[in-house]
């Protein structure tokens, strides 16, 4: 290995004046063992790309929310939004769950002795700034919609 660095250090390059190819040469050398772009410029170049693109997507979902709403929905396979939805059965009764015909409650009561005068939908929504909000839908024997209630329920 000494050997062949000496050879490289003995090595004498020709300087030609007045070459009309050698910047031609040196060009080319240049380009041939010296990358022009680092691998920093280059992420740097890709990144730069995605911040616009995000920016774009960012701005088009502020102006244009519906445009935003459908790619969500689309994502996420959902048809509608869970507020907007409410799949009540004709029969308020056929929610065993909700109704008097829970089955963990049969020890403790007797369904035939009582008989369904309202039901009631109670959905609760929270937010940092306004605190929680329930809403309350009554409904009548037969699954109308009968009134809204809005109760606030700040402090908790």
């Amino acid at each position: 290995m000494d050997e062949f660095e000496k050879k490289l250090e003995q090595l004498e390059v020709p300087v030609l004046e007045n070459d009309p190819f050698r910047n031609e040469l040196r060009r080319q050398l240049i380009a041939r063992f010296i990358p022009n772009h680092t691998p920093g410029r280059l992420f740097l170049r890709i990144g730069t790309a995605l911040v616009v693109l995000m920016a774009m997507i960012g701005a088009l979902a502020v102006i244009n929310p519906g445009w935003a709403y459908k790619i969500n929905n689309l994502a996420f396979h959902k048809d509608k939004s869970s507020v907007e939805r409410l799949d009540l059965p004709e029969n308020l009764a056929e929610l065993p769950y909700t109704s008097i015909n829970n089955p963990e409650l049969k020890d403790q009561i007797d369904p035939k002795q009582y008989v369904e005068d309202k039901s009631y939908v109670i959905r609760r929504y929270k937010s940092n700034r306004n605190g929680a909000v329930m809403i309350v839908s009554e409904f009548d024997e037969n699954g109308k919609k009968v009134k809204t209630h809005l109760v606030n329920q700040n402090g908790m």
